[in-house]
């Protein structure tokens, strides 16, 4: 009786596969429209893929022209809002060192007219000793001292605040420059970001964005130069802009972002137009009735819903519905011819 059981059991199992199989491969077959290409109904011309209309109203497929469009090219880099202090820093120490210098300016130039007036006295034998020379000589000599001392701890700030910033914001430490008075009082923020390629920035025009939850999302931002330093995180080189104060913490995240200032002019084309061939993006392009090429799009730019490009006409017809079973067809053709050579 057992055996009995387990052969009705094995009869059941091969009968529910079959019909598994059976089904599984109709429905597979009616889900795949390159299978209603017959091979009579297309071939290779060349680089051209003959198609008769029949067989395009069977796969549905569809062309339109592109709309043309301009299109101004835009990169974005993630930026930080950085720390000012160590300019408002050197700022103060600038003004103090500059005070001191003209004070001890003014008492170089006395004790030099000092020391000129008693060499002339002890040249001309008139109530002034040598040791009276010595002593203007050596008071001098330590005024002079003292003031290169001054000269070089300005520069020595210069120098320095330049290596971390830039030449400009060195230049204009503890003078009335509308750029150092606007840090100080914090009326524009200082944004770094790196760059890992060459870049024309003279071409491009600035904005900062900032994070979703900000009102004032966006505002206008001006190149000041190469960032003096780095962080060990940032490849490429590194550059510094100002914006609007961005209210915004110390080491805030923001995005920089640069609009080219020359438009480009070409088309806008839906991403259901493309295929992914050998690494490579490609469209359909309709050269007449029955025939169609396949282009390859060697620069483009993403949008919204597209893609944008220079390559394609506005007056050119493009496949949208249908691309892709244009490529299977022109696969399995040139496999057969390659079988057949």
């Amino acid at each position: 009786m057992l055996k009995v059981l387990l052969i009705a059991q094995a009869i059941i199992i091969v009968i529910l596969t079959w019909a598994v199989s059976i089904v599984g491969k109709d429905e597979f077959h009616s889900s795949d429209p390159t299978e209603e290409i017959e091979s009579s109904r297309s071939r290779m011309e060349g680089n051209l893929i003959w198609i008769d209309e029949i067989t395009q109203q069977s796969i549905k497929l569809t062309t339109e022209r592109p709309i043309a469009k301009e299109y101004t090219p835009k990169k974005i880099f993630p930026g930080v809002v950085v720390p000012v202090n160590s300019i408002i820093s050197a700022n103060e120490e600038i003004k103090l060192l500059s005070t001191k210098k003209l004070e001890m300016n003014l008492r170089y130039k006395q004790k030099k007219q000092d020391l000129t007036r008693i060499s002339a006295l002890f040249n001309s034998e008139k109530k002034a000793s040598e040791r009276q020379v010595e002593l203007a000589q050596v008071d001098f000599e330590k005024t002079k001292q003292s003031l290169r001392e001054l000269t070089i701890r300005s520069e020595a700030i210069r120098l320095n605040t330049q290596a971390q910033w830039t030449e400009e914001i060195s230049r204009s430490l503890g003078t009335s420059n509308t750029l150092i008075m606007s840090i100080i009082e914090g009326k524009v923020s200082l944004v770094r970001f790196s760059v890992r390629e060459e870049f024309d920035f003279e071409n491009f025009s600035w904005v900062v964005e900032l994070p979703f939850n900000y009102k004032s999302a966006v505002l206008n931002a001006e190149i000041l130069g190469p960032a003096g330093t780095t962080e060990d995180d940032e490849p490429g080189e590194t550059w510094l802009l100002k914006s609007p104060s961005l209210n915004l913490a110390s080491n805030s995240p923001v995005s920089v972002v640069s609009y080219s200032k020359k438009k480009l002019v070409g088309v806008n084309i839906q991403n259901s137009a493309m295929v992914r061939y050998a690494g490579q993006t490609w469209i359909y392009v309709k050269r007449n009735k029955h025939k169609f090429e396949r282009v390859i799009l060697k620069s483009m730019f993403q949008t919204d819903n597209s893609i944008f490009t220079e390559e394609i006409m506005s007056n050119e017809e493009i496949v949208t519905t249908g691309a892709q079973i244009l490529l299977s067809e022109e696969l399995k053709h040139l496999i057969t011819n390659e079988n057949e050579d």
